[in-house]
C-alpha cells in the first residue's frame, strides 16, 4: 500500500499527463459568480501579501476535503461538523515486516465508539490510527457536538490492547507527528452542486462510517463528476442536466453508503466483533464474507438488522 503522499503524487502526475494544468500551493478563497452561476474561483497562493488569483472554467468542481471552509465559502455546506475524526501517522518497524502483512482492523470495549487500525506500506513503514466514525451527534436542541472523545487517550488504548499496535510503537520509529483529521461520511453533510460547480469526494461526505475508507470512495465520485462534466459537453446538455446526472449518480451510491451507516453500530458494541469473530473461526465461509466487508467485496449487510445479524452468525 503506498504512503498519501505517494498516492497524492501519482494522481497528480497522471492528471497532467492526461492535460490537466497544476497550480500550486494555492487556497480555495470564493467561488466567481456571475448571475448566480459558479463560473471560476479566487485563490490565495502561498505569499498572503500578494493579491488573490483568479481561474475562470465552464464547471468547477470542488474536491477540498473534510475541512469545510471551502463548502462554506463555495455556499454548498449544510453541517460544519464532521461526521467522525480520527488520528493517524506513519511508523518505520522493519523487525514488523512480514508480521503485519495486510490490513488490521481492531474494535475493543477500551475503544468504543470507535476502532484502531494497522496496514503496511513500503520499505518497513506502516500506517497506524484510531478513528470514530460518528464522533459527532445531535443534541435535544438539533445541534451537532462532538462526543467526550480524546484520541490520543484512544491511540494510546489500542496500542496497549493490540499486541501488533504495541509492538510497532514500541520497536519502531514515528516518522512525523500523529495527525488528526475530521471525516464526512455517508454522502451528507452538503449540497451535491449547484450552477457551475460540482461537490465531490470528501467534501461530499465519500467516506464509509463502518471502516473509515474514503479515497477509493473520493476518487470514485471525482470519475463521476468527470463523467456528468464531459457528457455535458458532448451533447451540449445545459447545466441542469449535467447536475441532474451527476446527482442521480451520487444518488444511487447512497443506499451503499447507508448500509454502511446502519453497520458502524458495532463501534459501540464491540462484543458483536467478538461473537462475529467466534463465528467465523467456526466456518471459512463465513470468514470469507466477513473479510469481504472490510476488502469491500461483501457488503456488511448482515449486520444492519438482529435477524440477518443471527443468520450471517449461526448458520453454516
Amino acid at each position: 500500500m503506498l504512503p498519501r503522499r505517494q498516492l497524492d503524487l501519482v494522481l497528480c502526475r497522471a492528471a497532467a499527463e492526461a492535460g490537466a494544468r497544476m497550480h500550486a500551493p494555492l487556497r480555495f478563497i470564493e467561488p466567481l459568480e456571475d448571475a448566480g452561476r459558479v463560473v471560476g474561483a479566487r485563490l490565495q497562493g502561498h505569499d498572503e501579501a500578494r493579491a488573490p488569483r483568479e481561474i475562470r472554467a465552464r464547471w468547477v468542481l470542488l474536491a477540498s476535503g473534510a475541512v469545510p471552509q471551502a463548502s462554506l465559502a463555495a455556499g454548498v455546506c449544510d453541517r460544519r461538523t464532521p461526521s467522525g475524526v480520527a488520528l493517524r501517522g506513519y511508523v518505520k518497524n522493519d523487525a514488523m515486516v512480514g508480521r503485519i502483512t495486510e490490513l488490521e482492523v481492531a474494535w475493543h470495549r477500551r475503544l468504543k465508539p470507535g476502532y484502531g487500525w494497522i496496514f503496511p506500506c513500503r520499505d518497513g513503514v506502516f500506517n497506524i490510527g484510531v478513528g470514530v466514525a460518528q464522533s459527532h451527534r445531535r443534541d435535544a436542541l438539533g445541534r451537532h457536538r462532538m462526543l467526550d472523545v480524546n484520541l490520543r487517550e484512544v491511540f494510546a488504548a489500542f496500542t496497549e490492547v493490540h499486541a501488533p499496535a504495541r509492538e510497532l510503537m514500541e520497536g519502531g520509529t514515528l516518522l512525523g507527528e500523529l495527525k488528526g483529521a475530521p471525516l464526512r461520511c455517508s454522502l451528507e453533510g452538503a449540497r451535491r452542486s449547484r450552477p457551475g460547480l460540482l461537490v465531490a469526494g470528501e467534501a461530499a461526505g465519500s467516506t464509509y462510517a463502518l471502516t473509515g475508507e474514503g479515497i477509493g470512495k473520493a476518487l470514485e465520485t471525482g470519475v463521476l463528476a468527470a463523467e456528468a462534466v464531459i457528457e455535458g459537453q458532448r451533447l451540449s446538455l445545459g447545466d441542469d442536466a449535467v447536475r441532474a446526472r451527476y446527482e442521480a449518480d451520487l444518488a444511487a451510491l447512497k443506499p451503499r453508503f447507508a448500509i454502511y451507516e446502519k453497520a458502524s453500530s458495532v463501534n459501540e458494541r464491540p462484543w458483536l466483533v467478538d461473537l462475529l469473530v467466534w463465528s467465523a473461526r467456526r466456518s471459512p465461509r463465513r470468514l470469507q464474507r466477513m473479510s469481504g466487508v472490510l476488502e469491500e467485496t461483501h457488503t456488511p449487510a448482515n449486520l444492519v438488522t438482529a435477524r440477518s445479524f443471527l443468520r450471517m452468525v449461526f448458520e453454516r
